[in-house]
């Protein structure tokens, strides 16, 4: 019996070996995925962020709107202090897109703490979500930097005015192409073109940038000049998640700023 119970302390002590070197090794591996990522967020270089969002995730990321929640993170959250040893859980998948590494954890700061869950594929980053009672549900007041959504607007317009609606079209929100199918605007920008003739550029004037609790919306106004004169021009842009979508487009005396 002694001898039993030997050979079952033996076997329990290994068991309790790999377990503690799973823990080490999920930590390690998750801590590594974090911490990457929060050192590029504390750097303050939007550019370093972005480098780690993979191609699909990137188009879904304006870096303008990535800048001001970096800045959100910053001012409210302070220094990155790394992972929480007993809160986090890191696993790994295989399919035919490659693998996933999908890490969880309890990240601490200067200020407080956060939830943060980031996905990795090929290393990287998919999807990445952060909460935290410290970062206030309004962080965002508007992009850092407009400039992306006056050449986004001016080549959504001049795509609109050159007979490139497909081109046009696909740049606008899901919603926007439901309500506006691209024969209709079609049929409408061809007669823009009979009264006005070919276009010749489309100009930045100003822009407006508006915020409420749930609606942020950046107008952009243009001239928009024709071979036979030139006429106002405005592109709306609605904030979902961290991107501008194109929503709406005026042209005429209603898109006077």
């Amino acid at each position: 019996m002694k001898k039993i119970l030997m050979i079952l302390g033996g076997i329990f002590a290994v068991l309790l070996l790999l377990g503690s070197g799973c823990f080490y090794w999920a930590y390690r591996s998750g801590s590594a995925y974090q911490e990457q990522f929060f050192i590029a967020v504390e750097s303050g270089d939007v550019k370093q962020v972005s480098a780690l969002l993979h191609p699909a995730l990137r188009q879904e990321v304006d870096e303008p709107v990535l800048a001001a929640w970096m800045t959100a993170v910053r001012k409210n959250l302070g220094q990155y202090r790394g992972l929480s040893r007993t809160s986090f859980g890191t696993s790994v998948q295989y399919d035919t897109d490659g693998k996933t590494v999908e890490s969880k954890g309890t990240v601490k700061f200067e200020n407080g703490t956060a939830r943060s869950e980031i996905h990795y594929r090929d290393d990287l980053i998919v999807l990445f979500k952060v909460d935290s009672e410290q970062l206030p549900t309004d962080w965002f007041q508007g992009p850092e930097g407009t400039e992306l959504y006056h050449r986004r607007g001016e080549e959504f317009l001049s795509n609109l005015l050159s007979d490139k609606i497909e081109a046009a079209h696909k740049m606008a929100h899901e919603e926007f192409r439901r309500i506006a199918p691209r024969e209709k605007l079609e049929a409408t920008m061809a007669k823009v073109r009979e009264l006005a003739g070919t276009l010749e550029s489309v100009v930045y004037k100003t822009e407006r940038f508006v915020a409420k609790p749930k609606d942020q919306v950046l107008t952009v106004f243009y001239t928009v000049k024709f071979e036979k004169g030139e006429i106002p021009g405005k592109v709306e842009f609605q904030f979902v998640k961290m991107k501008g979508h194109i929503v709406r487009f005026e042209l005429g005396a209603g898109a006077k700023e």
